[in-house]
């Protein structure tokens, strides 16, 4: 759980999903991939075909899912578990259109519950 502000500076709670971050490296990382430790306590699981990435911290037991731009790249986007950018969908005069949910009101905090999971496995050793 996550305290966070909004615009009339109430704090509102923001959940993180649970789920398994042995399931994200299957889904998304691959039988194939390749891993790492980085210097801030990071390990990087990488599907070697297209550079997604399941990056797990662990002190705080929780994980991402990182798509770069590029292999190797550090610019990229994070996406649910579904390896979705999760964006909702709006009715709009001209039709429906998908919102950035960061340009929302409290919508960092609201982007960060969608692409955070806290680890509901075993934690991972160093």
């Amino acid at each position: 759980m996550w305290l966070a502000g909004s615009n009339n500076g109430c704090l509102s709670l923001v959940f993180r999903q649970e789920a398994s971050v042995d399931r994200a490296i299957e889904l998304h990382a691959g039988p194939t991939y390749s891993s790492w430790e980085t210097a801030t306590g990071k390990v990087i699981f990488e599907n070697p075909a297209n550079g997604r990435q399941v990056v797990y911290d662990l002190e705080g037991n929780y994980f991402r899912i990182f798509q770069p731009v590029a292999i190797g790249s550090q610019r990229g986007v994070y996406l649910n578990m579904m390896g979705s950018v999760p964006m909702p969908i709006r009715r709009t005069p001209n039709g429906l259109r998908a919102i950035d949910l960061r340009s929302l009101p409290n919508g960092t905090a609201l982007y960060n519950a969608e692409t955070h999971f806290d680890n509901t496995d075993f934690p991972l050793g160093r």
